[in-house]
């Protein structure tokens, strides 16, 4: 396979749609050469420089009770400062 011509000719000659972001073109058939996985871990590749994939953040096991304890523990706070207003108000 000729590298050097898969490289010139890996953008599409199409004009992109005018909702991309400015420097984003469409890949062409033969860009499609440069795309690459490794085989072991999963992760994609393009013309050999890997591609940074950002995962959502999430909570373990740990952190999802200590934020249920902590946002029962809050909602009680509020429900006796309710009372003691209440109190307050002649309620």
């Amino acid at each position: 396979m000729d590298w050097d011509k898969v490289r010139k000719f890996k953008f599409t000659t199409c004009t992109p749609p005018l909702h991309w972001p400015a420097n984003v073109r469409g890949i062409s058939q033969q860009g499609l050469s440069l795309l690459g996985i490794n085989e072991k871990t999963g992760e994609l590749y393009w013309d050999g420089i890997r591609v940074v994939l950002r995962r959502p953040f999430e909570l373990g096991t740990f952190e999802r009770w200590v934020a249920g304890f902590t946002a029962a523990a809050a909602f009680g706070v509020f429900v006796i400062e309710l009372g003691r207003s209440a109190k307050l108000w002649g309620g």
